[in-house]
């Protein structure tokens, strides 16, 4: 038996997207957003690369961190060039992990998060356009 249950297969790639938050309660998007770089996508979630970690003086990370009903925030992923994906956008996910630390030479905020819906075909979908 593992100790640590074993890393799902990765795909690398380097997806540019367009980040928002919804606002819950409300069931409305905030003003602004982020641009972000997929760097991995596994059948569990992904990792986004972010120059910056607010959004409308909003925490990304934290205001979407809680899986139950105090989750205050939902992350909206649009696309940047929609004509080359065949993914349906938005996409919403929350946020699971988060570090800060140097990606090509300027630091930057690592955002690991997990889609609410669509994994799957998510997936399937970046393994077809991978970079």
């Amino acid at each position: 038996m593992a100790a640590f249950p074993l890393r799902q297969n990765r795909i690398n790639t380097d997806l540019e997207l367009k980040v928002r938050l919804k606002e819950n309660s409300q069931d409305k998007i905030l003003k602004g957003e982020v641009s972000a770089t997929v760097i991995n996508i596994s059948k569990g979630g992904a990792c986004l690369v972010l120059p910056q970690i607010l959004i409308d003086r909003t925490h990304l990370f934290f205001s979407t961190l809680r899986s139950d009903a105090h989750t205050t925030h939902t992350l909206v992923l649009e696309a940047s060039r929609e004509a080359e994906l065949e993914l349906e956008f938005p996409i919403y996910a929350k946020s699971i992990w988060m570090d800060s630390n140097p990606h090509d030479s300027r630091v930057v905020f690592k955002v690991g998060i997990q889609f609410l819906a669509k994994q799957k075909e998510l997936y399937e979908s970046l393994k077809k356009i991978k970079r």
